[in-house]
């Protein structure tokens, strides 16, 4: 049997198109294998379809060309491409394509992809015209990550826009994980003010191609960079930089007329946002961030300048906000939502923008005075308040409202309520009126000379990494611990090898103290047994891989302790050994702290770890058995190169080896941080 996608008529096999409205008909099982269900969206090249594996059970999202394309070679292999790009990226937060086929009996072409449940960024922004700045932190941080992948793969998705971008929600609807949709893409219908047609060929959405795409120039991957720039430009000020009714108008304004600064639209952009926002929609690929990872370093600088702390929780925890959104299905199109109703984040300072709208909770009753807003609170259950902005004794339905950065102290999430209006959601009430002030978790006192971590979840690999041992991306969850801010020093050193007995370094020339003058460096020529042997003395322990890596980047995928960029400036790396082997230098005399406030994680000495060599979950690689006793070794040295000190590089030796490039650092388990009440 055969369905009509338009009217839900169906027929039987040997009719092609419907009667009714001249739709071509879909079988309702495909190939065999996958039993179509329902339509769940429709793009310019196709519908797509949930469907279950009749063998397996499992619920896939199918895509299936136009009919009335099925015999256009062109459309055919620009189908075909959206396949195999897709399916050549393999990155945990691009869409996955696992079959592609042409039916048989109806020449029907298709592919088949994984399923997802949640809803598309613009289906977010159309519902709340507000993003916490840590979900655009994350959204991006994940979307970068898979444009990046994209990139390296000579893979330019030309078709970025917030429809493409999918938002996975769990059971209790928060965000979970972030997908890019359509890779390759070529739409070849639909001609409206939207989607631009030239000769039948879709070749992007105007509101956010460059530049050179809408010239018809050849693209690389800074077209793609230049559309997170719109849509970083959208999230902050409400709306697109270029609106017009015409698409031949938008296009040109691309190409010939400077956007308008987001601070002028939203006076509370932060400066730095204002200005990364500006670079990225420069009109010369060569003046935008040079790759999205670039980008995304950029972002999290210009976060951090304003006030946003990035990577001293847990993302996923900081994600958990009770959010009620109306979930829809998608296997690469939009679906229809439900209104949105937002409530407290975990984290201490969120800035919500909407549309072209602000509204903020002020941490003290001077602070809301001069606002000029009159406030109307209301008690929920639990304790917790809402308090609805009104101006003029009105409720703040699409009014501007605009506030100085410096005044959103204390700001917490801002909320669209189904009926209309702006409420904003406190977790306490204001200190000092008599109620009980919930302050932060208070992480317990860490050990002279060590930093507490707290415990998370993070992203661990890298998945643009040419070395497959650092695959794939995995999410692990870390407990507390606290970990030395430095790496173990020869002076600490010497005073376990007096007290114990222990064998001095080789560079210790037999002696046992260190020589004059390298009293600060840290110890070297020593191996994983002379590290745990240490460690033990000191009531310590070495750090597993996970913990290490984790303390190293955070929660936010960065490369290294600092960013997305290698700076020479911020680690002792890049040495010349050829004349002098020995270039290690005192510990923390370089900046580049991690997000924990650790030091010399990328240069100096690599460092040994607990772990032994393994694969990660779900690896592809293949490791050799005499590699399994192996030891891992971490953060690079004071000869490696950018490459070599990424945060993710995975290092081996026997647990004997021993050389001048080689020290440790020391880890605890700590208990977890501890919520302190005061009356």
């Amino acid at each position: 049997m055969k369905q009509c996608p338009a009217c839900g008529q169906q027929y039987e096999d040997n009719v092609t198109f419907c009667p009714v409205d001249g739709k071509g008909l879909i079988p309702l099982l495909i190939d065999g294998k996958y039993r179509i269900e329902k339509k769940i969206g429709e793009g310019g090249m196709g519908q797509v379809y949930r469907a279950i594996h009749v063998e397996i059970g499992t619920p896939f999202a199918v895509k299936v060309l136009h009919a009335q394309f099925g015999e256009d070679e062109k459309a055919v292999a620009r189908f075909r491409r959206e396949a195999q790009a897709a399916a050549q990226i393999r990155h945990p937060n691009a869409v996955s394509v696992t079959d592609f086929g042409v039916t048989k009996d109806s020449n029907l072409v298709y592919f088949v992809m994984e399923y997802l449940e949640g809803e598309s960024l613009g289906e977010r922004l159309r519902e709340t015209h507000a993003l916490p700045m840590e979900d655009i932190h994350f959204i991006y941080s994940c979307v970068c990550s898979a444009l990046h992948a994209a990139h390296l793969k000579g893979i330019v998705h030309r078709d970025v826009k917030p429809d493409n971008i999918f938002l996975l929600l769990d059971e209790e609807r928060n965000i979970k994980d972030v997908k890019v949709l359509d890779f390759g893409i070529a739409k070849l219908k639909r001609q409206d003010k939207n989607t631009l047609t030239a000769s039948g060929t879709v070749i992007g959405t105007p509101d956010y191609m460059s530049p050179e795409q809408c010239q018809g120039l050849e693209l690389d991957a800074r077209s793609d960079i230049y559309s997170l720039g719109v849509i970083l430009y959208e999230l902050f000020t409400g709306r697109v930089p270029f609106q017009s009714e015409s698409a031949m108008t938008t296009l040109m304004a691309h190409v010939s007329q400077p956007p308008p600064p987001p601070v002028t639209i939203n006076p509370a952009v932060p400066p730095g946002i204002n200005r990364l926002i500006l670079r990225t929609l420069a009109k010369q690929p060569h003046e935008r961030p040079e790759t999205a990872l670039h980008l995304l370093g950029e972002l999290e600088q210009a976060l951090q300048e304003a006030g946003v702390q990035l990577g001293t929780a847990s993302m996923t925890n900081l994600l958990k906000t009770q959010r009620h959104v109306g979930r829809s299905t998608v296997g690469g199109s939009k679906a229809p939502t439900t209104d949105v109703t937002e409530g407290t984040p975990t984290t201490n300072r969120t800035l919500a923008l909407s549309g072209a709208n602000i509204a903020v909770e002020r941490a003290t009753v001077e602070s809301q005075r001069a606002t000029g807003l009159n406030r109307k609170s209301t008690s929920e259950p639990g304790g917790e308040t809402k308090t609805y902005v009104a101006v003029d004794g009105k409720r703040a339905v699409g009014a501007r409202l605009w506030l100085p950065f410096a005044a959103v102290v204390g700001l917490v999430v801002v909320g669209l309520i189904a009926g209309g209006g702006w409420y904003l959601s406190r977790r306490a009430a204001t200190a000092g009126q008599g109620a009980t002030n919930l302050d932060s978790p208070k992480p317990p006192p860490a050990p002279p000379g060590m930093v507490y971590i707290p415990g998370g979840t993070f992203i661990m690999g890298n998945n643009a990494s040419a070395d497959d041992f650092e695959k794939p991306e995995h999410e692990r969850q870390v407990a507390p611990f606290f970990m030395d801010r430095t790496e173990v020093t020869n002076e600490q050193y010497a005073r376990f090898v007096q007290e114990t007995g222990h064998p001095p370094p080789p560079n210790w020339k037999g002696e046992k103290t260190f020589p004059p003058g390298t009293a600060k460096l840290p110890v070297a020529e020593v191996s994983w047994d002379d590290a745990q042997a240490f460690a033990k003395w000191a009531g310590k322990r070495l750090p597993t891989e996970v913990e290490w890596e984790y303390a190293a980047r955070g929660t936010d995928r960065r490369l290294y302790p600092w960013g997305m960029e290698f700076d020479p400036t911020k680690l002792n790396a890049g040495r010349d050994i050829s004349q002098i082997k020995d270039q290690r230098r005192q510990v923390g005399s370089f900046p580049g702290e991690s997000p924990f406030g650790l030091l010399d994680m990328a240069g100096n000495v690599a460092e040994w770890t607990d772990s032994g060599y393994d694969l990660y979950p779900g690896s592809q690689a293949v490791i050799k058995p005499q590699f399994q006793p192996l030891k891992i070794i971490r953060g690079g040295c004071f000869a490696d190169d950018a490459r070599k000190t990424m945060v993710t590089r995975r290092l081996m030796n026997e647990r004997t080896f021993r050389d001048l490039s080689t020290g440790f650092r020391c880890a605890k388990d700590a208990p977890p941080a501890k919520a302190a009440a005061t009356p």
